[in-house]
């Protein structure tokens, strides 16, 4: 962190919960989505992540949460 911020300046980890916008995540998942094809089973096979999954299952999950309150 030191070195960080040494070079860096500002450098701060930390993600406020208000720095990106809820629809701008869903269009880089929806984005995501359309660009793993086809969808890899275990590990993508060009570049690219599949960090959209985790994504869509926190989502699916805090709607399960929300329902059940």
């Amino acid at each position: 962190m030191e070195r960080l911020k040494k070079h860096l300046g500002d450098y701060d980890k930390s993600i406020s919960r208000g720095r990106f916008p809820e629809e701008h995540i869903r269009l880089a998942v929806k984005r995501a989505e359309q660009q793993d094809c086809p969808q890899c089973k275990e590990w993508p096979k060009n570049t690219g992540t599949t960090v959209y999954r985790l994504i869509n299952h926190i989502y699916k999950a805090r709607e399960k949460h929300l329902a059940g309150s």
